[in-house]
């Protein structure tokens, strides 16, 4: 951080100090009750020399300090918050930020919750005279040798009540819209996923009957037969001279040779499993603890097995 840097934040430090400490001890804050809110602004120069808005520092991005509430850029919220304290008023939120007079946003404020809880749109309901504000960020960039300082432009603006009111139920309409647009793109999500997973129930379905339809009978000796099934496939180590496998899906192709008396039960000359378009053999595949080899016979229930072009 450059001197310059170093010296505005311990600055902006110290103001916010004067706003954020002894909430009820006003004298200490130096703020008359008897001072408007635009001459509190004016005085502590809360929106800069020219009254357009000033920057403040905000946090260090590396450091976890974005909720911290002595953190400079709350000095705006903290300074009105307390100067209608000393008034015997209530300070009141009547609509967070919505962010829509941000010209810049190098780094993203939307989803910080007390950042939004402190900007926006507030009144002082105090017995004599009741005053608005409106405390709106600017922009945000980053800063710092290593670029992980964020600062925030942030302009007040006194309103009148009305005024006051009929902004913050613009701001409140744009953040139900916002939750509408959200909910409704969740749904999306969601109906998405359950159409997704009814597809691919159907096609489950679909391809089971199939394999039900394409049972392999009598009449079908010496056609080429499938199960797509759990595997074994070779790890490529050999432990202690025993190969190591792991589950992997698979589909095992053969022929068939014969059907038992009671019909349950196959016999099968192995051709080998499926690898891509192509039929492969040999011991890198295990099915049942069968190396898949070609011409091995084996028996197996006839189960899962199908007609098949291979």
């Amino acid at each position: 951080m450059s001197s310059t840097q170093s010296l505005y934040l311990l600055s902006s430090m110290i103001l916010l100090s004067a706003c954020t400490t002894a909430l009820i001890n006003t004298a200490a804050e130096h703020m008359p009750s008897d001072q408007s809110p635009q001459q509190l602004i004016d005085t502590k120069q809360l929106n800069g020399n020219t009254n357009g808005g000033k920057e403040y520092y905000a946090f260090d991005i590396a450091s976890p300090i974005v909720s911290n509430s002595s953190s400079p850029v709350y000095l705006p919220y903290s300074c009105m918050q307390k100067h209608c304290i000393s008034q015997s008023g209530q300070f009141k939120q009547l609509a967070e930020t919505a962010l829509t007079e941000m010209k810049k946003q190098e780094y993203p404020l939307d989803r910080l919750s007390q950042f939004k809880q402190k900007m926006g749109v507030f009144t002082c309901n105090t017995p004599n005279r009741p005053w608005s504000v409106s405390i709106e960020p600017q922009y945000s960039r980053k800063g710092g040798m290593a670029q992980n300082l964020v600062f925030v432009g942030i302009k007040m603006r006194i309103l009148d009540n009305i005024v006051a009111q009929n902004q913050a139920n613009a701001i409140n309409t744009i953040h139900r819209q916002r939750q509408g647009q959200i909910a409704e793109q969740r749904q999306r999500q969601q109906d998405g996923l359950a159409q997704a997973k009814r597809d691919q129930a159907a096609r489950q379905f679909a391809h089971q009957r199939y394999i039900q339809a394409n049972a392999p009978t009598l009449n079908d000796i010496g056609r080429t037969i499938c199960k797509e099934t759990l595997l074994g496939g070779f790890t490529g180590l050999v432990i202690m001279g025993q190969a190591q496998y792991q589950p992997m899906q698979g589909t095992v192709i053969g022929s068939l040779e014969n059907i038992s008396p009671g019909r349950n039960n196959l016999k099968i000359i192995l051709k080998g499993w499926l690898n891509g378009d192509r039929i492969e053999s040999g011991s890198h595949a295990l099915y049942q603890q069968t190396p898949l080899e070609s011409v091995k016979v084996i028996w197996d229930d006839k189960m899962g097995w199908y007609k098949c072009s291979y």
